[in-house]
């Protein structure tokens, strides 16, 4: 990795080309900040971390279905996508040990 941004996003899951949809910008830009030669502007920090809060609530939301129910997760993998995707991964990731999910792929 090139540069804090680069780690962020290797962080966070984005590749280029979600990056610039996130920030509204070419890939050119996201591609300049990931090499380090221009330092993002405060705002690609705020997307990031606003970004890391969605994928935040859904590993809550995730906590607490599993809470809930007390019974494996369903995951309808078709249906999420980006940050909702990133939270669930990180909910089965950093649950305890007898957490597996059921996927579904359609």
């Amino acid at each position: 990795m090139d540069s804090l941004y680069a780690a962020c996003l290797a962080r966070l899951g984005l590749c280029v080309e979600e990056a610039a949809k996130l920030h509204n910008i070419s890939r050119t830009a996201v591609e300049a900040w990931r090499s380090g030669t221009v330092e993002p502007p405060l705002t690609a920090w705020e997307d990031l971390r606003d970004f890391n809060a969605i994928i935040a609530e859904w590993t809550e939301l995730s906590r607490e279905e599993w809470a809930a129910d007390g019974e494996p997760l369903e995951v309808q993998v078709k249906q999420l996508k980006g940050a909702a995707l990133m939270g669930v991964a990180e909910f089965i990731l950093s649950a305890p040990v007898w957490v597996s999910p059921r996927v579904r792929t359609h």
